[in-house]
Order: structure tokens, then sequence, then C-alpha cells
């Protein structure tokens, strides 16, 4: 079993398990990890990691001309949560930073 099936089966056992105790209409986001998309992991301005960086890989290449803030990875997941049509969606908050 590779950590990739390990994790996505951890979520999924973590959910069924929780499942009889959410409210009818709940809602679960699940954040992962795109370690083999992206080359440097975390690449949020405003992070632990990168505020104190003054020039944070590749934040040139981002169409935005930035690296996106926890707000908009906030602000994304409200959006998410408030949406109950939706379901079973990857959501990239990358600023459209390119896997490269």
């Amino acid at each position: 079993m590779t950590a990739v099936t390990l994790k996505f089966v951890g979520y999924a056992e973590t959910v069924r398990v929780l499942r009889d105790r959410l409210n009818p209409g709940a809602s679960v986001v699940l954040f992962g990890g795109l370690a083999r998309e992206r080359p440097y992991p975390g690449l949020i301005a405003d992070s632990p990691k990168w505020r104190d960086v003054l020039d944070p890989p590749h934040s040139d290449r981002a169409p935005i001309g930035r690296l996106v803030a926890m707000a908009e990875i906030a602000d994304a997941t409200d959006f998410l949560l408030r949406k109950t049509g939706l379901n079973a969606h990857d959501l990239y908050i990358d600023g459209g930073l390119p896997a490269t």
C-alpha cells in the first residue's frame, strides 16, 4: 500500500466513522497535498514557511504575479462549504501557478 493510498483510506475512514455525528446537510472539506504536482509544498505567501522570505520560489511565475495568501485559501474553503450543490471537486488555489 502506498502513502497516497493510506492517506486516502484514512480520510475516507474518518468521514465514515463520523458520518452519524454529522447534521443533515453537513459538509466535509478534505485538504490534500500536491507534492507530486508542485515541487515546492506550501506556496502560500503569508504562511510561516514563506512570510519572511523576500523572493519565494516561483512567485514571479504565477499569472497573478504573486503567491496566494492564507485568506484566499480560507475564502475558497468558505465558498465550497456554502455551495451545497458542489460535490467531490478538486479546487486548486495556486494563483494559476503551473505545475512544473
